[in-house]
């Protein structure tokens, strides 16, 4: 909103702006992506039995955070 109000400003500054939220969110969309194709191997991993040991849950576990942040 600040470029906006800013009558002084080029409509290169805008467009940088938004050009820079596209690169943010394409990224966040990649990070979610790698995190839905994890959990869905994990999840075609587990029988979902009534057996205490879960792949899910020892797989995640060891995970690096990095993916999750």
């Amino acid at each position: 909103m600040a470029l906006y109000n800013d009558d002084n400003r080029e409509s290169a500054q805008v467009k940088a702006v938004a050009e820079e939220h596209l690169r943010q969110i394409d990224e966040k969309i990649s990070k979610l992506m790698s995190m839905k194709e994890t959990l869905s191997s994990l999840v075609h991993q587990c029988a979902g039995d009534h057996r205490p040991d879960c792949p899910i849950l020892a797989d995640l576990s060891v995970v690096d955070d990095a993916t999750f942040s």
